[in-house]
């Protein structure tokens, strides 16, 4: 098992993405904390890893609030003495046009999209560190590598997270840290950006997709896992899609 006795903080844990990779993390043997300010969904995805066959623990947290996030790594250490891993899945979705955007719409995306990505990873940090081993994975969108319609604020606090993972790369490497992202394409979810409620635009999105699909939670998992485990232990600072395909188009149909 990749992850045998892994202490590992899944933030975003009660999505269907972060469920999927919480449970299949405890099938590798991790030890998982579920974070999210949806705490009865971090309670059910705790259970379905606790069937998987490890201990779990559901924590209630706002990522954009510093002192919540101090607590839930607090907590992580006390259940378990250690943080090993954390996979950010925590986002706010927003599509809303350029001109009709309020301040406080663009605030709330950067605040837990920007801003929480940098305490959950500054947090987690302090406590790996002192263990000289580290493996952060933030979970992010194709959306950072285009312009998208409506979504100005999402596309932004997406891409900012590329850039944000190579100066934490720099950083952090001499410590035994190593951080990357995962960029992901349209999931079959029912979360932020899903297209369940959009047949048309499903459709057009298939046809345009490499792969003729959209993606699933578990497509997420075994990147996930290759970027948590040791597998990937001379890997940081760096972005890689998990989209069929779609970020290799340079121009043309605007997926």
């Amino acid at each position: 098992m990749r992850l045998k006795d892994k202490v590992v903080i899944i933030t975003g844990g009660a999505s269907e993405t972060g469920r999927a990779i919480a449970t299949g993390f405890a099938g590798e043997g991790a030890r998982v904390v579920v974070a999210d300010i949806n705490i009865a969904g971090a309670q059910e995805t705790a259970a379905a890893a606790t069937k998987a066959g490890q201990k779990a623990l559901a924590v209630d947290v706002d990522v954009s609030v510093q002192a919540q996030v101090e607590s839930m790594v607090e907590a992580a250490v006390a259940a378990f003495g250690r943080v090993d891993v954390l996979v950010h899945a925590a986002s706010v979705f927003l599509s809303v046009p350029m001109l009709e955007c309020t301040l406080e719409q663009w605030n709330r995306v950067q605040d837990v999209n920007i801003r929480g990505t940098m305490l959950c990873t500054q947090a987690v940090c302090r406590v790996m560190k002192e263990q000289n081993y580290g493996k952060i994975v933030l979970v992010s969108s194709t959306a950072g590598f285009r312009g998208r319609v409506g979504q100005q604020a999402y596309c932004a606090s997406r891409g900012a997270l590329l850039a944000f993972t190579k100066s934490v790369g720099l950083q952090m490497g001499r410590y035994g840290i190593t951080i990357n992202t995962l960029a992901a394409g349209y999931l079959d979810t029912d979360s932020c950006e899903s297209l369940k409620d959009e047949p048309e635009l499903r459709k057009e999105r298939i046809a345009n997709n490499p792969m003729r699909r959209l993606g699933e939670p578990e497509d997420m998992v075994g990147p996930a896992l290759f970027l948590a485990s040791d597998d990937s232990k001379y890997v940081t600072g760096t972005t890689l899609a998990v989209d069929g395909g779609i970020a290799a188009f340079v121009s043309g149909v605007d997926f």
